[in-house]
């Protein structure tokens, strides 16, 4: 992967897209569904840092 200040929309869609087929989830599963489902993942962890210090 590219250095974080080089990545673009592109290199994260390919590697979701990477992602999905190693796993053979491309019937369920398309790019969109599967950064939602991470972003909602990402929320829940968060949480437990919200009133930390």
């Amino acid at each position: 992967m590219k250095n974080k200040s080089n990545t673009t929309f592109q290199d994260v869609e390919q590697r979701l897209v990477k992602f999905r087929e190693e796993r053979n989830w491309g019937k369920y599963h398309q790019p969109k569904s599967i950064g939602e489902a991470l972003m909602v993942e990402a929320g829940e962890l968060m949480d437990h840092f919200l009133w930390s210090l």
